[in-house]
């Protein structure tokens, strides 16, 4: 967006930790613009009101996909498109969740 250009232009830097500390806040959701992809997980699948037969996690997405064509017995027809990780990604992730007290 152009607010976050202007933002970076003028020196304004956020954090990791005060990124999530800014989700994190429950007076954030109620404020608007709010991007909808930064919404708490739990109200956006309702964990407790669907009986979910498989549950998968990105980070084994390959296994969890191969797992569920299994289960569901069209594995020999059917081939989950392979994920292509950036190699660094993970060395990314530990330097964000360290900088959070």
């Amino acid at each position: 967006p152009a607010a976050a250009r202007e933002a970076f232009r003028a020196g304004l830097r956020v954090s990791f930790a005060h990124f999530v500390q800014y989700l994190l806040d429950p007076h954030t959701e109620t404020l608007a613009p709010f991007n909808e992809h930064w919404r708490q997980v739990y109200r956006l699948c309702h964990p407790c009101q669907i009986d979910y037969d498989f549950v998968g996690k990105l980070e084994t997405l390959d296994q969890d996909a191969a797992q569920l064509l299994r289960l569901l017995r069209v594995d020999r027809r059917l081939r989950f498109p392979p994920s292509y990780r950036n190699r660094t990604a993970r060395s990314w992730e530990e330097d964000w969740f360290a900088e959070i007290p």
